[in-house]
């Protein structure tokens, strides 16, 4: 029975030897770098056996070159398994020296920068504080961040020179730069914000597009605007983003490539009835992204979802045989290595990642499948765009919401419709409001009334009796859903992924 067991295994290791493309070689170096990094978030292991470990397999790696290329595949996937754990170790390692993390459990005065925008939280409001100098002790080295949850008043804005009194905690599981914490401290404000900066123009520039937005349109549909091209629920009342999450519409305002493809994918519509060539819509299309990703800040979550935007808008637009799988897993590579928290803790990134690849692999097929139906005012692809984003998002919405919305198919379909007209009148009214308000009013008109009907039928949808049910998705249930489904979409665009050319390789 082993040597049967032994026997499939090694069939099957040869199968896929087979068909390893360059182009799959390199996809499953990135894969197994992810890998590495998942497991590392949740086993912390010695960075001396990392660099044992490492030394050997790169020295199989070497040895095994053109010789045993079987063997030296093997040893190459593992190597980078072994490199995506090594990252996250440096990276908690880094963090575990920190000064501010020698402090945890103790009273202390803290002087420094608010580095990212407050967010209001309730009766509360948050916002990452980059310290340069702890009383007793001095200046401190340069990158020393905590999270702050202050109360709401004195208000503080991004740039903010601050005094902080408070106690710092930390989360003990897979330390990130942002993993401790300030609980509502005392605040003094030592001098008010510095934007004499990239950072702090580009600060400027959100400050003054939100703010724009909030005189051109009405509550609440300016912070259901502020939510879909900015990203989170600051903007809303509590009983609007629990009326988001009932009816499963939460995803919309959790800024992902999935509301930049929206944006680029209406962009398309009208300049190919424009008559712009393919190149000049790329190009204009990649314009206004970067002009959006400017006007929203150009924080790290928003480039990163314009990038996956973008790589789902190039996909589709250079046709079905172009693969872009190594372009997405290679995006996902770079943001995860600069911060491998984002892998576990970023759920926009999560969101941005998993749409992606729904809407530039599960869409065509949908689309095959529904060839004969008609595509009355484009409501067939904004349904059918829709269904392939939720069937990768929803179990990660279950694990981190824990709310089952039993009408989401439906109310999805009917509000994704309108979302791009909300989403460009929105944007659009913002760029004109920040000069004269009365023309931000007047350009955000249509954007203004399509808001209004989709926030109203979330509100009646809201209402029905179980429209939502407490339901949780474990992570290992996640964990599998995400196996079945990848390996079934993988089984059936077979031969379309498989190429039979051999480079270099051979038995």
């Amino acid at each position: 029975m082993v040597d049967n067991l032994r026997f499939k295994i090694v069939r099957t290791i040869k199968f896929l030897y087979f068909f390893m493309t360059p182009s799959w070689v390199f996809f499953f170096v990135c894969l197994f770098f992810l890998l590495g990094i998942f497991v590392a978030s949740f086993y912390s292991v010695s960075l001396v056996f990392l660099y044992m470990v490492t030394w050997l397999f790169l020295l199989a790696t070497v040895l095994s070159f053109k010789k045993y290329p079987l063997i030296f595949m093997i040893s190459l996937f593992v190597l980078f398994f072994i490199l995506g754990i090594f990252r996250v170790a440096r990276f908690n390692q880094k963090i575990e020296q920190s000064l501010l993390r020698s402090l945890v459990n103790k009273e202390v005065a803290i002087t420094g920068i608010v580095s990212e925008t407050p967010i209001s939280q309730n009766k509360s409001v948050r916002f990452i504080f980059s310290a340069d100098i702890v009383a007793g002790i001095g200046k401190i080295p340069k990158g020393e961040k905590i999270t702050v949850i202050a109360r709401p008043y004195p208000e503080v804005k991004f740039g903010d020179r601050l005094n902080l009194s408070c106690r710092i905690e930390a989360e003990p599981l897979f330390y990130s730069a942002n993993s401790l914490k300030c609980l509502f401290p005392d605040v003094g404000i030592e001098k008010r914000n510095n934007l004499y900066s990239i950072r702090g123009l580009l600060e400027s520039m959100r400050a003054s597009f939100t703010n724009s937005i909030s005189k051109v349109f009405p509550e609440p549909v300016a912070g259901f605007i502020s939510g879909l091209l900015v990203g989170g629920t600051s903007g809303l009342s509590v009983e609007w983003r629990e009326a988001l999450v009932n009816t499963g519409t939460i995803h919309l305002v959790a800024l992902s490539g999935f509301n930049i493809t929206i944006i680029a994918g209406f962009l398309i519509i009208i300049l190919d009835a424009i008559g712009f060539s393919r190149r000049l819509r790329l190009i204009m299309i990649g314009f206004v992204l970067t002009l959006f990703v400017l006007m929203v800040g150009a924080e790290a979550s928003i480039v990163r979802a314009a990038i996956m935007g973008m790589l789902v808008v190039t996909a589709r637009h250079l046709g079905r045989q172009s693969s872009p799988k190594n372009s997405i897993i290679l995006a996902a590579v770079i943001m995860v290595f600069i911060n491998p928290t984002v892998l576990l803790n970023d759920i926009g990134f999560q969101l941005s990642f998993l749409s992606t690849i729904g809407i530039i692999y599960l869409y065509p097929i949908l689309e095959k499948w529904c060839q004969n139906y008609s595509n009355f005012l484009k409501f067939k692809e904004a349904l059918l765009l829709t269904i392939s984003a939720q069937v990768f998002v929803v179990p990660l919405l279950l694990y981190y919401f824990e709310r089952l919305s039993l009408i989401s198919p439906i109310v999805n379909m009917v509000v994704v419709g309108p979302i791009p007209i909300i989403m460009l009148f929105g944007f659009l009214a913002g760029l004109a409001g920040l000069f004269i308000t009365p023309l931000g009013q007047i350009i955000g008109l249509g954007g203004w009334i399509s808001a209004s009907i989709v926030l109203k039928i979330i509100e009646y949808s809201a209402r029905f009796p179980y429209a939502s049910v407490d339901f949780s998705m474990p992570l290992w249930l996640v964990i599998i859903y995400y196996i079945f489904l990848g390996g079934g979409l993988f089984w059936y665009n077979r031969n379309k992924f498989f190429g039979r050319s051999k480079v270099g390789f051979s038995f």
